[in-house]
């Protein structure tokens, strides 16, 4: 018997869709923390969450209104399971992940950057199966991959891959831009500097960086951070060629 297609989406919203009035970040709150639970328990290294409150979210991504922020949301539209990702005790990161599948990536995927007043909520975040975000730096040309999660195994590469492998930027994003770089800055002891080099063709730009703690388990340099004990950071990027880009979203 044929299987059924998956029915795929991506759903994009930039920095406007945050800074609109009386946006409701509470689902959203609950889908980023309940991907980086999953580190926090594992390693027991970062203790605070990554979206401390509904109220900080928009600060604890560090979205202004000077610069760009995109974030990606990847859409299985025939998950009809309530996965219960209002639960935030730690030991139920895992209860959000679905059984891995083979999931096409091509370009019958459905595209789409939101309106400002597109209404993102449990439902919606019930059929999501990975996250990413992109944020402009000093440089026109970089971007940071400041949001990263998947809950299904395998699967958070490919949509990182899938995006960057076909341009999938907005116009705003690229404009008059022969080359974008997207960095990567991800904690050495999670082994996250080896994933975005085996997996997603990222190249080292800088290794063991050092990261203290005070007897509070505050982090250095001021950042509202927590953590168990000192760190080190690797610093990461990939370059992507735009000059065959012909149609960006």
């Amino acid at each position: 018997m044929k299987q059924p297609k998956i029915r795929m989406k991506i759903l994009i919203f930039q920095t406007s869709w945050f800074l609109h009035p009386n946006q409701e970040f509470i689902s959203l709150r609950q889908l980023i923390n309940k991907g980086y639970d999953k580190s926090r328990q594992r390693f027991n290294l970062i203790e605070t969450q990554r979206i401390r409150s509904i109220d900080s979210l928009i600060h604890d991504l560090g979205i202004t209104k000077d610069q760009q922020f995109y974030l990606y949301l990847l859409i299985d539209e025939e998950i009809n399971v309530k996965r219960h990702f209002e639960n935030e005790v730690i030991e139920s990161c895992y209860q959000c992940d679905i059984p891995e599948r083979e999931i096409k990536f091509d370009k019958q995927i459905d595209i789409q950057i939101v309106s400002n007043d597109f209404e993102l909520n449990h439902d919606k975040i019930n059929q999501c199966i990975a996250t990413l975000a992109f944020k402009s730096l000093n440089s026109p040309n970089e971007f940071e991959l400041t949001l990263y999660t998947s809950f299904m195994k395998s699967i958070g590469y490919k949509f990182l891959n899938y995006v960057l492998d076909n341009r999938m930027f907005s116009s705003t994003m690229i404009q008059n831009l022969t080359e974008l770089v997207i960095v990567a800055e991800c904690v050495k002891e999670y082994g996250l500097d080896e994933y975005y080099q085996k997996f997603c063709n990222f190249e080292m730009v800088e290794d063991d960086l050092l990261i203290t703690v005070d007897n509070e388990k505050n982090l250095d340099d001021n950042v509202w951070w927590k953590a168990s004990r000192d760190f080190h950071l690797s610093l990461l990027n990939k370059k992507i060629q735009l000059k065959e880009t012909i149609d960006p979203i």
